[in-house]
């Protein structure tokens, strides 16, 4: 009898430590998704704010070189022009000759804006990663949770869900309220 008491309570005892160590498993991996959540949300803040920031730097750079070509055009042009038909050289006297006057030249901005242009795409594109790796980890966390023995034994479910917020257009959310009707865009309005 007394061997079969303490079998009783090895068996209890292996029971309770197993159970024990299940729970703490469950407990520790629901902290650890949670943790990988939150951390997403915090790279997408932080990678939206730095999308933010590059663009508008880079807004600024062919902005203020086309500002300042134009300046520069502007403060040279007038002398140029007053001193090839002005009276000092004699005034209409020299109109047969051809001259080729400057040309405020567009070409120049065109690697900014192409170099802008690359750097929207690209920073988008991050984000957009951002946000599904977001997505992705919100979902892990969610089935976790969610499971029946995590959810029913562990009452694990009990520790909620975690909101995460992810940007959309205007145009997604008009588009996805009204039944998913989508009439297309026209990229010439």
């Amino acid at each position: 009898m007394k061997k079969v008491l303490i079998g009783m309570g090895l068996l209890v005892l292996f029971v309770t430590g197993m159970a024990f160590m299940s729970y703490t498993n469950a407990s520790d991996k629901e902290v650890t998704l949670r943790t990988n959540v939150e951390a997403n949300i915090k790279s997408c803040k932080s990678n939206r704010d730095k999308l933010h920031n590059t663009l508008s730097n880079m807004l600024n750079v062919p902005r203020e070189f086309m500002e300042s070509s134009k300046q520069a055009f502007m403060d040279v042009y007038p002398q140029l022009m007053e001193g090839r038909y002005g009276d000092e050289r004699g005034g209409a006297l020299m109109s047969w000759v051809t001259e080729s006057n400057p040309s405020y030249d567009m070409e120049s901005a065109k690697d900014l804006y192409s170099n802008l242009q690359i750097a929207i795409e690209s920073n988008f594109k991050e984000f957009d990663t951002k946000q599904n790796s977001l997505i992705s980890a919100w979902q892990e966390h969610h089935n976790f949770i969610n499971k029946w023995w995590n959810k029913n034994i562990w009452n694990l479910d009990e520790r909620g869900e975690i909101e995460i917020t992810i940007l959309e257009s205007s145009r997604v959310t008009e588009e996805y309220s009204n039944g998913g009707q989508y009439d297309g865009v026209n990229l010439f309005e």
